[in-house]
């Protein structure tokens, strides 16, 4: 039963990785004199590499990798003209190492055998090509060995959209070659090693990188309309391509309010406050990353608010001026006057009648 139930539990998806970026990196050796006309040695070799692409947030700093692979590899021994194929060399080899150069004996009738010993190395040097976009530390490799190796990348610190770049990395080969001739079992002739020079390999390892700079800091201007009830806020500043939402918050009076804003056009909010109290504002950008700027905060006081009309303190008479007051007292008899004589002539028919 519990196998069943762990069995039904929704596994969340794998994040997706970015691809890996491949590239085999080419390395042609021409022909070199070992011994001036009698042997001489030509290379082409290969090598297998690859790295991720980096999207960095400001001023991050991150890890990667940069890995090498042997790829396909000839090398050849010319003697007296005649090339010869190695045939124990079939990929790019590093290190030092010796080979036996096997079926020559049987040209010579079992009389000449030669042997090569073999001195190769493999270095690497990554760049970014915008320096103003990221920097990397420890640009130079020494490939010992095939496998991986890191580096360390920092993204550049600003305001502002995302900015990109490649992360470049050149790789060299280096070649020294030693040769002994043997002949009837007796060592005839024998060169150090000879030192071929440093390659450079085509093309580069290419990989894009991208950095994610901080929004811009926007700038909260002076409260205004304030009033007992409230307060208009607006903001000035460059809103980025990237901005994802604007916070503006209010604090004070006991209360702490936050805004969300998703409108890239807007640059004003009327919010409702409490009377006679200090407040602190601020408004936030945010970016699609997560990364949040504030702008600097301000501060205000809202008005007091009006008195209200109680039994110990009644709302206030009405003033009038001398004008107004006496033809209030003039329509007053007036009105009084009508009245009276609308009673008598009503008093008057009703006796009438009597």
């Amino acid at each position: 039963m519990l196998l069943a139930a762990l069995l039904t539990v929704p596994v969340p998806a794998a994040a997706t990785l970015p691809p890996l970026v491949g590239q085999s990196i080419h390395f042609e050796i021409p022909g070199q004199n070992l011994i001036p006309s009698v042997a001489a040695f030509r290379a082409s070799c290969d090598v297998n590499t690859s790295g991720e692409p980096l999207g960095l947030l400001d001023n991050e700093t991150v890890r990667t990798t940069i890995s090498a692979a042997p790829g396909a590899c000839s090398m050849v021994l010319i003697l007296f003209g005649i090339e010869v194929g190695i045939p124990t060399i079939t990929t790019t080899p590093i290190g030092r190492s010796s080979y036996y150069i096997p079926g020559l004996s049987l040209g010579t009738l079992g009389l000449g055998d030669v042997s090569l010993d073999l001195q190769s190395s493999l270095n690497s040097t990554s760049h970014v090509a915008d320096p103003a976009v990221a920097s990397i530390d420890a640009e130079a490799v020494e490939w010992s060995s095939w496998g991986a190796h890191r580096l360390v990348a920092q993204g550049a610190h600003g305001h502002g959209d995302g900015v990109s770049s490649t992360l470049t990395t050149t790789f060299t080969y280096s070649l020294a070659l030693g040769l002994t001739i043997w002949i009837a079992g007796i060592q005839a002739y024998q060169t150090g090693l000879a030192d071929f020079g440093e390659y450079t390999g085509t093309p580069s390892l290419v990989t894009p990188l991208s950095v994610d700079l901080l929004p811009h800091r926007l700038t909260l201007g002076a409260a205004r309309d304030v009033t007992y009830q409230g307060a208009t806020l607006n903001w000035t500043g460059t809103i980025d391509s990237d901005m994802d939402h604007l916070d503006l918050w209010i604090e004070g009076g006991g209360t702490n309010a936050s805004y969300r804003i998703t409108d890239r056009v807007t640059s004003a909010m009327t919010v409702p406050l409490k009377a006679d109290t200090d407040y602190r504002a601020g408004i936030v950008a945010e970016d699609h990353s997560g990364q949040a700027v504030s702008s600097p905060a301000i501060s205000f006081h809202t008005l007091a608010a009006p008195p209200t009309p109680t039994a110990t303190n009644p709302a206030p008479s009405p003033t009038y001026t001398e004008e107004q007051a006496n033809l209030i007292v003039m329509g007053t008899f007036a009105f009084i006057a009508v009245l009276a004589a609308l009673v008598a002539y009503g008093f008057g028919r009703t006796r009438g009648r009597v």
